[in-house]
């Protein structure tokens, strides 16, 4: 993690990130569904699939950040229960 990202992390503070974390994710959602839309899943859309795209892109993007701060402010380390999520996924599908 960047230092400008620590310094914006403890600027906003753990509360601040969980909320605004909870809005962006909400924000993701309607964008994948957007996208879905584009792409001719569930109802039709005026929104191009490259306008949706990117819109998603940006929403990822945001998510992303968020979770980062959150993990810097609560000094929470993923990565072994992200491989062990990962196995699971592979043995469902490849065993």
């Amino acid at each position: 993690m960047t230092q400008q990202e620590k310094i914006n992390a403890n600027n906003i503070g753990l509360d601040g990130m969980l909320w605004q974390t909870q809005e962006e994710c909400g924000e993701l959602v309607k964008a994948i569904g957007k996208y879905n839309r584009s792409r001719g899943v569930g109802q039709k859309t005026e929104t191009s699939r490259q306008e949706a795209f990117d819109n998603l892109a940006k929403e990822i993007a945001d998510v992303e950040i968020c979770i980062r701060h959150i993990k810097y402010l609560l000094n929470i380390d993923t990565d072994n229960i992200q491989q062990e999520k990962i196995g699971k996924v592979y043995k469902r599908y490849n065993e």
